[in-house]
């Protein structure tokens, strides 16, 4: 009996060995796989125009009770005068960290940990993104605080004043890193006297004022320059009247 399993056995594994070997090809391309059949969403069926022009992109996804959020601002580095030049990495410290009318850097920083959250900032060549995400039960929350410090950043002057301390510090480093050497000379060769290839110097970044921060603000950060997008764990209705509430203010 123990020699009929044995030889039962060695068949089962020739059998799979042999339609394995069966199922190999000589070359990659003659590798056959099915169709793909991905059919991009309509941007039309989740887009919304809000309050003052505010355009919004709401899809409802509850695989997961998070909500997430982004406002995507038109502007960047290529707006900013050469003159001014590293408001934008300023602003990309200080927009959160400089907190708002109602609320300081470090009050916003540990709301937002503390409902297990993430909020962050950033400013590119051509677009800055300011994200949320937190939990669904949070949502509210979350909002307020988001449309807060969109719309009202204060810029205090004790965060500027850290901000511009790690900025120089970075500059007078920059030359230690070939690869950021070899990027700024190649934009320069690339684009010349172009607002990509200006150069934040320490004066240009200390007679920077949180003044300039909000002339900057102000002129970039309205409803029809941004485009919101927010996908998650939500009534789409109910979160777009919420949205208009705040885009109603502005």
């Amino acid at each position: 009996m123990k020699k009929i399993k044995v030889a039962f056995l060695v068949f089962l594994l020739l059998v799979g060995g042999s339609s394995l070997v069966s199922a190999q090809v000589s070359r990659p391309e003659d590798l056959k796989f099915p169709p793909l059949k991905f059919e991009p969403p309509n941007p039309a069926n989740f887009r919304v125009v809000l309050a003052n022009g505010l355009r919004a992109y709401i899809r409802e996804e509850k695989a997961l009770p998070i909500v997430n959020l982004t406002a995507i601002i038109h502007t960047g580095g290529l707006y900013v005068p050469k003159e001014k030049a590293g408001l934008d990495s300023l602003l990309s410290e200080c927009l959160i960290k400089g907190g708002t009318r109602t609320r300081t850097g470090p009050e916003i920083e540990e709301r937002i940990d503390f409902l297990g959250g993430t909020l962050s900032f950033n400013v590119g060549e051509r677009t800055a993104t300011l994200s949320l995400s937190v939990l669904s039960k949070d949502l509210d929350e979350g909002l307020e605080i988001f449309f807060d410090v969109l719309m009202n950043p204060e810029f205090r002057e004790d965060s500027l004043k850290l901000a511009k301390g790690r900025l120089i510090e970075q500059m007078r480093t920059a030359n230690d890193n070939p690869s950021q050497v070899l990027n700024r000379e190649y934009q320069r060769v690339l684009y010349g006297e172009h607002p990509l290839t200006y150069q934040a110097t320490k004066a240009t970044v200390e007679n920077l004022t949180a003044a300039d921060l909000k002339a900057f603000h102000g002129k970039y950060f309205f409803p029809k320059n941004i485009i919101l997008a927010a996908a998650g764990d939500f009534s789409r209705e109910q979160l777009k009247n919420k949205i208009n509430r705040y885009a109603s203010k502005w």
